[in-house]
């Protein structure tokens, strides 16, 4: 694999976690009743941003 082909792909995860850490606290900051449970809620969003393509099955399944 090329160094150009590894950084696009490098690009395209980055991008998709960018683009999922923003929905992730769009929707965890609608379910926040406190300051302690929201620096949780988005402490797991930024872990599910990481992990980004489990985030997106685990939510698709969740509305099926």
């Amino acid at each position: 694999m090329t160094d150009q082909t590894k950084r696009l792909l490098l690009g395209l995860y980055l991008a998709g976690a960018i683009a999922t850490l923003v929905f992730q606290i769009a929707v965890r900051s609608r379910e926040c009743a406190g300051g302690s449970d929201c620096a949780l809620s988005y402490g797991k969003a930024v872990v599910w941003s990481v992990v980004w393509p489990a985030s997106w099955v685990a939510y698709l399944k969740g509305r099926v």
